[in-house]
């Protein structure tokens, strides 16, 4: 709850209508270069495929599910809950992060509940875009190129498992 409370009044930024706009805008667009590029991005599949990449490829999706758990514990302390805890654990015997958002149950808004649970989803949706923009603008033989490809597969497979209402996650 203390780093939730350092951290609020330097994101603040990020809950504002003009992000909202902004994120979701560049939301669209990264939709649209993914459509339009979606042969490119299937054929670079197999860089994916590498021993060399798997350190990578592990700390970037890492950081990414960092992001992901602090967006629902911002926005949790952004609508005055208490985030109490923040970890890992093993879901089906493998590794996840996990932010206990808990309080915001006690939100009497439902709008505000709905925004906890969504922050993460979205987050990881801006970061998608961010990386789906950056994949096509870069070249191919680069690192940033490669970590943008893995931040935009990573979280787009992660995105549809979040979605999916079969699955008790987000």
């Amino acid at each position: 709850d203390r780093l939730f409370n350092r951290l609020i009044g330097k994101v603040g930024f990020f809950f504002t209508p003009a992000f909202l706009f902004l994120s979701a805008l560049g939301i669209a667009m990264a939709v649209a270069v993914a459509v339009t590029n979606w042969q490119d991005m299937a054929g670079q599949l197999s860089r994916l495929y590498s021993l060399s990449a798997l350190p990578l490829i592990s700390l970037t999706i890492f950081l990414v599910i960092t992001a992901h758990e602090f967006a629902h514990g911002l926005t949790c302390k952004r609508f005055g809950g208490e985030v109490h805890e923040i970890g890992f654990l093993l879901i089906y015997f493998q590794p996840a992060l996990y932010c206990n958002v808990s309080d915001a149950w006690l939100f009497p808004e439902k709008s505000r509940r709905l925004w906890v649970g969504f922050a993460g989803m979205y987050m990881e949706l801006f970061l998608w875009a961010v990386a789906v923009l950056v994949w096509r603008m870069t070249e191919v033989d680069t690192w940033i190129n490669f970590v943008a490809f893995t931040v935009l597969t990573s979280s787009g497979i992660k995105t549809l498992f979040n979605l999916n209402p079969l699955i008790k996650l987000d």
